[in-house]
């Protein structure tokens, strides 16, 4: 039912089979990895919350959990669940980029940067994680031109290659022009 996506019908299988047998935690998992996709975020925090409790090691629970948090804006519990997915797997790209999101969220730039450079390092073409890590960095380091270009410089490479960051490139070209500016002004005082 769950890969027909007759989600009504396979929510009622596995929750008759939990009452069957209460230990079959994986279904709980199954339960959100479904609630998750119907962006049920109450439903998905209640069936992840009982499969982290039983299932400790399994990063992608924890991430489940963490997203079930973070869109219901619990970013305290966001923030503890989606770490834990990274202690468990220092190489899910998901957990970061999700931890940067709340972070930039909050304000706290140098967090969201260090996030989206772990993210960046897992998929070194994803231009979202490119740009957010470009936009953290700036608004903590404004001093450092030269280093802020070469954050926009490698979103706008990684831009340039991806049809859906299209609408990004002209703005970013601008920024970069004025940044560049900006430098040669700096340079030129000196």
């Amino acid at each position: 039912y769950f890969k027909s996506k007759k989600y009504a019908e396979a929510e009622e299988a596995f929750k008759k089979a939990l009452g069957i047998n209460a230990e079959l935690y994986g279904l709980h998992k199954e339960l959100g990895l479904m609630y998750h996709l119907q962006k049920n975020w109450s439903a998905l925090v209640e069936a992840m919350t009982i499969y982290t409790t039983h299932i400790t090691d399994d990063h992608l629970g924890f991430y489940l959990l963490g997203k079930g948090y973070q869109k219901l804006k619990k970013m305290p519990e966001a923030i503890t669940a989606l770490k834990k997915s990274t202690e468990l797997n220092k190489n899910y790209f998901n957990s970061y980029n999700s931890l940067g999101q709340i972070y930039q969220g909050q304000e706290k730039y140098t967090s969201a940067f260090k996030m989206f450079k772990e993210a960046v390092r897992i998929k070194p073409d994803n231009y979202l994680a490119h740009y957010n890590m470009a936009i953290s960095y700036e608004h903590d380091n404004q001093d450092n031109v030269g280093q802020v270009l070469s954050y926009w410089n490698k979103f706008l490479k990684v831009a340039k290659n991806n049809p859906k960051a299209k609408r990004l490139v002209p703005g970013t070209q601008e920024h970069i022009k004025q940044l560049q500016e900006l430098k040669e002004f700096q340079e030129a005082k000196q």
